[in-house]
């Protein structure tokens, strides 16, 4: 009776390997100014691992290509605008989840946990000359941030949605004029509503 159990036990956790994708809607926010940048979409994509024990606890971590946008909501007379600065990074979330089953049709969880980013490319991007303005967006190496979230699993797949808190600068905006003077130098952390799509195999 006892291994019977104890196979049932084992037969109820899971361990699922899958392919994590998704969108996210970015708002960097600044040191100093209010409203400087606007919210631009972004998306993920990569291998994700899962494992439930027959508790409903367990935890998600992926490895995920990610690419983002930030843009200046500066505007000139003509209405011309800086180019959008594009963050390519690799993204970590390791998430502590507890999953609670609807009858067998379908699972509802919950998920909160830390996430690593580490900076694909080069850590400074140009924001191009526009009218008497000049400057550059400098990247840090690393980044960290936290996930809080809600999903619904239907057989093999996920569908799930969390907000993702920086807890750190991401980089910094340095603004100058057209004699090359500083006049502004803003630091900026990204926040981020994103929208998960999983498969487990």
């Amino acid at each position: 009776m006892g291994i019977v159990l104890l196979g049932t036990l084992s037969a109820s956790a899971q361990l699922q390997f899958g392919l994590k994708g998704g969108l996210d809607l970015t708002k960097m926010s600044t040191s100093g100014e209010g409203g400087l940048f606007k919210n631009r979409a972004g998306w993920f994509v990569g291998p994700s691992l899962k494992y439930v024990s027959f508790m409903g606890l367990g935890f998600d971590i992926s490895a995920l290509y990610n690419q983002r946008e930030t843009q200046l909501d500066v505007y000139f007379e003509d209405n011309e605008q800086l180019k959008p600065m594009k963050t390519k990074q690799i993204i970590v979330p390791l998430n502590l989840r507890y999953d609670l089953g609807l009858g067998g049709l379908a699972t509802i969880f919950g998920y909160a946990g830390p996430q690593v980013a580490f900076r694909i490319g080069d850590g400074v991007q140009s924001l191009g000359d526009l009218k008497d303005t000049v400057g550059d967006w400098r990247l840090k190496s690393s980044n960290f941030s936290v996930n809080v979230g809600l999903g619904v699993t239907l057989d093999k797949l996920q569908l799930s949605a969390n907000y993702n808190i920086g807890l750190g600068n991401t980089g910094e905006v340095t603004l100058r004029d057209a004699t090359d003077a500083v006049y502004g130098i803003f630091k900026g952390k990204y926040n981020a509503w994103q929208i998960n799509l999983a498969y487990y195999f």
